[in-house]
């Protein structure tokens, strides 16, 4: 069979999808990333959103909402936690063992998954970290599998394509707006047509957002939220 070349954990889709599934080994490395992160061992992690609708394009579609059980019983699921890792500022250590620090760990390997001239690095990891082990096999598993490999695919270039739409009403929007504020400066003043255009601008930025939202069945209560516009307004 065919060696197809990993896929980087790094993208948002490739993250949920190796640690979104609930099969033995992409638990083990959940439970391992999650332990690693909070400083608590996690006995058990629940996804509440596994699924990866291709036609969802909200962002916290990608996002992984896990119910963790901690070693002492407790749960650990109702309270918002923002881990920030520049992965640009991580060093290779002399030496990787169990002793080192485990957020250290799993920050190489997302930094080493992709790249030849780090499989030594790669390599010591899995060596002597279960979670990381498991979440490699996930990685490899999901590059060779056609299907998940094509879904991954399709799903990323939705969402560029989707960002790129937005990005060009917002540009387009803007561009309406200050003309019309310009029209309307001659008259009112230059600088308060100016602000008022760029405010027309925004809103109709909205609105093209909450109808393209629509079209892609999102719930009235969604749009609302997303684009911040009463009811009625697009």
């Amino acid at each position: 069979m065919q060696t197809i070349p990993v896929i980087d954990p790094r993208r948002d889709v490739v993250f949920k999808t190796i640690f979104g599934k609930q099969t033995e080994k992409a638990n083990i490395a959940r439970n391992s990333l999650i332990s690693a992160s909070l400083g608590k061992a996690v006995t058990k992690s629940t996804v509440l959103n596994p699924e990866m609708s291709i036609s969802d394009v909200r962002d916290k579609a990608t996002r992984l909402d896990v119910l963790c059980k901690l070693e002492d019983g407790t749960t650990f699921s109702n309270k918002l936690n923002i881990f920030i890792l520049d992965l640009s500022k991580v060093e290779v250590p002399s030496k990787i063992d169990l002793d080192s620090d485990p957020v250290e760990r799993w920050a190489l390997f997302f930094t080493s998954a992709v790249e030849q001239e780090r499989k030594k690095i790669l390599d010591s990891l899995i060596a002597v970290d279960e979670g990381i082990r498991m979440a490699n096999d996930v990685l490899c598993e999901v590059t060779q599998d056609d299907y998940e490999r094509a879904a991954i695919f399709e799903r990323e270039k939705i969402l560029r394509d989707y960002y790129a739409g937005l990005a060009n009403a917002t540009n387009k929007g803007k561009r309406e707006g200050f003309d019309a504020g310009l029209a309307r400066g001659r008259n009112e003043g230059l600088e308060q047509g100016l602000e008022q255009g760029l405010e027309q601008g925004r809103v109709q930025e909205k609105i093209k957002t909450a109808r393209s939202l629509k079209a892609r069945n999102f719930s009235t209560e969604d749009i609302l939220e997303i684009t911040g516009l009463s009811e009625g307004e697009y």
